[in-house]
């Protein structure tokens, strides 16, 4: 009885997030792989399709060409909706498309190949692509259709305590092992001139070990 509870309870849950999935777009959609980890694996690209930052927030943005058109997706908070939210046509079929820029830069430019040949180089200036509708400024994105109350949130892990920092964090895949790596600092004290990295590596279930 208790099972035919929990799942009258929870079916109205699932019945919206497969809604949802049909409503918005994932890597996997566009040809991108996953590792064992459930991360995208950005050694493997699909053909026609480029992974970037193409506007200033930190969610990877996805360009495609199809036929003769350049469509440009930009992450919705993890997901992508159906429709681009940049196009451009042209007057020749695409063959090819790229990412091309500094090492140390984050916004890279989008090169396209017409079928002639010709190159055109779509230029990124610090997260707003020529294709920016909106001269002057950035454009709002709202996010997908999904709200989390605070009371809803819980604790899973915790890391040990420190005098000063560890109120900023970055999460990624820093040394390529596909795994990932939560990245924080601490000092001291407030004026302590000198401060200390560190990195803690997941080691599954929620649960995070200090690596470096």
């Amino acid at each position: 009885m208790k099972k035919i509870l929990f799942f009258l309870f929870f079916l109205p849950l699932l019945s919206s997030l497969v809604f949802a999935s049909e409503d918005y777009l994932i890597p996997a959609d566009f040809g991108f792989r996953l590792t064992d980890h459930g991360r995208v694996d950005l050694s493997y690209h699909p053909p026609g399709v480029v992974m970037g930052n193409f506007n200033p927030d930190d969610y990877p943005d996805i360009a495609r060409i199809q036929g003769k058109c350049l469509e440009v997706y930009l992450n919705q908070c993890g997901r992508y909706n159906k429709t681009p939210t940049y196009t451009k046509t042209y007057d020749q079929h695409l063959t090819g498309i790229r990412c091309q820029g500094e090492i140390w830069i984050d916004y890279w430019d989008i090169i396209v190949t017409q079928a002639g040949g010709q190159e055109e180089r779509i230029v990124n200036q610090m997260g707003r692509l020529e294709l920016e509708p909106e001269p002057g400024g950035f454009r709002k994105y709202t996010s997908p259709p999904q709200k989390v109350s605070e009371a809803d949130f819980q604790l899973v892990w915790e890391s040990e305590a420190r005098p000063y920092g560890m109120d900023v964090c970055a999460v990624d895949d820093i040394d390529g092992d596909g795994i990932t790596e939560l990245c924080t600092w601490w000092k001291q004290n407030l004026t302590a001139d000198s401060a200390f990295i560190l990195i803690y590596k997941n080691i599954g279930d929620n649960n995070y070990e200090l690596y470096m």
